[in-house]
């Protein structure tokens, strides 16, 4: 329980935004289920923007994070709204 609290708190310190991201922690805590959440993401985003027609500030706010986090998530993911509108409904 230490641990984690020290996981924590060091990348909260390193902390860029509002969420702290895989880069944020220890390498030994990228393991495959911190894959699976980040690609969870990723696809809650990019369902958000189609659902929102490309229309950011509403789809940040089905995210429930502000617009420009979603453009630091989506610089961080390597994503474009164009990209994501062109791919019509594959993810």
């Amino acid at each position: 329980m230490r641990e984690l609290k020290n996981v924590i708190q060091q990348a909260l310190f390193h902390l860029d935004g509002a969420v702290i991201l895989p880069h944020h922690l220890p390498e030994h805590l990228s393991a495959d289920s911190i894959k699976l959440q980040t690609s969870t993401e990723k696809d809650e985003i990019i369902d958000a923007i189609k659902k929102a027609n490309g229309h950011m500030s509403r789809a940040a706010d089905k995210l429930n994070i502000s617009r420009a986090t979603l453009y630091r998530k989506l610089k961080y993911y390597q994503l474009s709204k164009k990209g994501i509108l062109q791919s019509g409904n594959d993810s």
